[in-house]
């Protein structure tokens, strides 16, 4: 049964600046709730707008989650960054995932893995996350076979990384400075390219 939405459109000047208020609002409580805890009135409340328009523009509350949590993840310039690397790249993916993609800043990151640990029907939000995204960014750039073993290997790392740093909060980590951990996982992430890279 399709969700009811309200008749008529909202004007003209204010559906693409709702829409976007309505996203980042969702963002920010997935983040910090998960799919489960945050509901479409909170989203609308947070967004300043009437609880219709989440509907409006979304239909339901996973369609309006899937679409926040799209992450993208800028290949291109990983690989630019990589093209111009001479010496061990290990410690060079591990600081561009820390800095670019697996850090606080990241709503969409925090909202995937919040609801995938709460709710087992979210953990393909997560698989996506890791087959996608991270993995199809990376399996481009190793020229060794099984490369996409080995992404999936070295994205593995860097969401355990995110959950115990930023999710469960697990110290000495949680506060560890992105420079000592690249110095410690580097190699490892070296070790997982293997030589041809």
């Amino acid at each position: 049964m399709k969700s009811r939405r309200p008749r008529g459109r909202p004007p003209s000047s204010h559906r693409a600046d709702s829409r976007g208020r309505i996203l980042s609002a969702a963002r920010e409580l997935f983040a910090k709730q998960g799919l489960r805890s945050t509901t479409t009135r909170a989203i609308a409340a947070k967004a300043r707008v009437d609880a219709a328009l989440v509907h409006y523009f979304f239909g339901t509350k996973a369609a309006l989650f899937a679409e926040a949590v799209e992450v993208p993840i800028p290949v291109e310039e990983l690989r630019q960054v990589l093209e111009h690397t001479h010496g061990p790249r290990g410690p060079v993916i591990a600081r561009f995932f820390l800095e670019h993609v697996f850090n606080t800043r990241n709503r969409a990151i925090s909202a995937i893995l919040r609801a995938a640990m709460a709710d087992p029907a979210s953990a393909p939000l997560l698989r996506t996350l890791l087959e996608t995204r991270v993995a199809g960014a990376l399996e481009g750039l190793i020229p060794l076979p099984p490369a996409r073993l080995r992404a999936e290997i070295i994205g593995a790392q860097f969401v355990g990384l995110f959950v115990l740093r930023h999710v469960i909060g697990v110290e000495p980590l949680a506060s560890a400075s992105i420079d000592s951990i690249v110095a410690l996982v580097g190699p490892g992430v070296d070790a997982v390219l293997g030589s041809g890279l």
